[in-house]
């Protein structure tokens, strides 16, 4: 059972994500650039009562119910914000890793969200398996 603190959570990530997803559809490379350099100035203090990992678990339970497939990167600069907002210094980190086990070698490109250099919602060895480019 959610408590309310993270029921409104939930709910200001799912009315992100729908604006993120339209803001990405519209963007050109160099907008998305700036997406990403964008930091949010807002609270002076943390607010402890964010649980780091259940905010990362809300933002995906509000994505999965989007009504249609929503990546990483929306998640990533949604969650990002939510917590830059609320006084945290997270930041998005982008990788990409060539997938050996195929027939074609291809890229493969992940985000994910850092607090202090701590990984969010994400197994440790992310920063392992991809090569951070931001």
């Amino acid at each position: 059972m959610l408590r309310a603190a993270e029921l409104l959570f939930f709910l200001e990530a799912w009315c992100r994500l729908h604006a993120m997803r339209r803001k990405l559809k519209k963007s050109n490379a160099a907008e998305v650039r700036e997406i990403l350099q964008t930091k949010h100035i807002g609270a002076i203090t943390t607010d402890s009562s964010v649980d780091l990992q259940r905010a990362w678990l809300m933002v995906n339970r509000a994505a999965r119910i989007q009504g249609w497939p929503t990546m990483c990167l929306p998640r990533s600069l949604v969650l990002t914000d939510m917590l830059q907002s609320r006084g945290h210094n997270a930041i998005v980190r982008i990788g990409v890793n060539k997938l050996k086990n195929t027939a074609s070698p291809e890229l493969f490109a992940h985000a994910w969200v850092e607090v202090n250099g701590n990984v969010i919602g994400e197994k440790a060895t992310v920063e392992n398996r991809f090569l951070k480019l931001i």
